[in-house]
């Protein structure tokens, strides 16, 4: 449960980081894939334990936070995952 759990939170994280560093991708495939997995992660994340639940929740809105100050806009696919 630890394991799986932790790498849920790490992919959130991951994506996160990349959509606040606004980092261009190459193709819209992978970015496809890359916005299934966050969404897989974020709810997959919550089934394992409580505590993961929180981080994927503290992460997210943080994200959102910290986008809004930057970019003065809210991030839809953030605010799904939150």
């Amino acid at each position: 449960n630890y394991v799986t759990s932790a790498l849920c939170a790490l992919v959130v994280l991951l994506f996160v980081l990349k959509t606040l560093h606004n980092q261009e991708r190459k193709t819209q495939w992978s970015q496809r894939i890359e916005l299934v997995c966050f969404y897989i992660a974020c709810i997959a994340g919550q089934l394992f334990m409580e505590n993961v639940t929180l981080y994927n929740i503290a992460i997210t809105g943080l994200g959102l936070l910290v986008y809004l100050v930057i970019y003065r806009k809210i991030n839809l696919k953030l605010l799904i995952g939150f």
